[in-house]
């Protein structure tokens, strides 16, 4: 979507075609629907996405041209670029816990903690009681970057809430 010109190389390489983005696009609707209707807030990516489909008939909006399906590519593309860092990250806390039995029983631990004040169960809201595998995943993020440079540049002056590019 936003390189129209690549779309024939994309579908016959990778097997990701238009149908595979209106399929993200129509589930990543269905779960800001439900978010709205249910009134809640996570504060996390889907939240901001959110409040950006809000502004799309701001004029500052309209001035830069941003549309609801400029959003839309844009947390498409923020979803699949985060598929082999995370994945990455995953290998890694894995491989670096495999090797250390002590750092695995206080994780073992405080997921058992946190499981049994939470009936069994892990969601959004209580990740944050998570300290100690939060320290390891932030600590693989230390050692492995998942982002090393930034892929692209900007062409003309930009400014938006006082942020000047």
């Amino acid at each position: 979507m936003s390189f129209p010109f690549i779309k024939k190389l994309m579908s016959l390489h990778t097997g990701f075609d238009g149908q595979a983005a209106h399929q993200f696009v129509s589930a990543f609707k269905k779960l800001m629907e439900d978010r709205k209707r249910n009134g809640n807030k996570r504060g996390d990516f889907t939240d901001y996405v959110m409040e950006l489909l809000e502004k799309v008939d701001t004029p500052e909006f309209k001035k830069n041209n941003v549309t609801e399906l400029t959003i839309m590519t844009q947390a498409l593309v923020f979803f699949f670029a985060g598929q082999d860092q995370t994945t990455n990250l995953a290998l890694f806390l894995v491989f670096y816990v495999s090797q250390n039995p002590e750092v695995e029983k206080k994780i073992v631990e405080e997921l058992d903690k946190v499981l049994e004040k939470h009936n069994g169960t892990i969601d959004h809201e209580c990740l944050s009681e998570l300290t100690y595998l939060t320290a390891c995943v932030n600590e693989v993020i230390r050692l492995h970057p998942v982002f090393f440079r930034a892929e692209r540049i900007c062409t003309k002056d930009w400014e938006m809430d006082g942020v000047k590019i």
